[in-house]
């Protein structure tokens, strides 16, 4: 069977989260039956990390995710949502709270709204994390008060990880690369 391996080294974006998705959809139509997803991103929008991640779990085989570098923010819950979990021995996690950056001004009813709407990330955020690992949803939720960054070895103490691993394309494979 050949591999198919995807190096995703971006910022989760709607214009890169749609290119994935066309790449899933393309790759799918011509009978794509297994992915290895290598991927560093430092994260991005949380509404696109979460259409990705859903995008990722809807897929009809289980998904190999490998950190080759450092994953954070929205795209830790896209690795975490995946069935299998590696990460090279010198890669590392940035786990933090959402935000929202704000450019016009707002009355106090929209400053509440908008705190509603970063709290409901982060409660997601800590949520799809918590499932997927040994990190407790309050452990989580003190980690992403203040950013906080994790080397592969503590994901993988924690169950984030399943295995620490140099990444590796073996020969034959289908390799495809998106970027910024």
């Amino acid at each position: 069977m050949t591999k198919n391996i995807l190096i995703f080294k971006a910022e989760i974006s709607p214009k890169s989260v749609s290119t994935f998705i066309g790449w899933v959809a393309g790759q799918m139509n011509s009978g794509m039956n297994n992915l290895d997803l290598a991927i560093s991103s430092t994260g991005g929008t949380v509404t696109e990390g979460v259409t990705m991640m859903n995008c990722l779990k809807a897929l009809p085989f289980p998904v190999t995710a490998h950190n080759i570098g450092c994953v954070g923010s929205i795209a830790v819950p896209i690795f975490a949502a995946c069935a299998n979990r590696r990460a090279n021995p010198h890669s590392w996690f940035i786990f933090h709270g959402s935000g929202m950056a704000i450019s016009a001004r707002q009355d106090e009813a929209l400053l509440r709204v908008n705190l509603k709407n970063v709290e409901a990330n982060n409660r997601l955020i800590t949520k799809v994390i918590a499932e997927n690992s040994n990190i407790s949803e309050d452990a989580c939720s003190k980690m992403m008060e203040f950013e906080t960054s994790r080397p592969s070895t503590w994901a993988h103490e924690k169950g984030l990880v399943q295995e620490i691993a140099e990444f590796s394309i073996p020969s034959g494979s289908k390799v495809f690369h998106l970027t910024d």
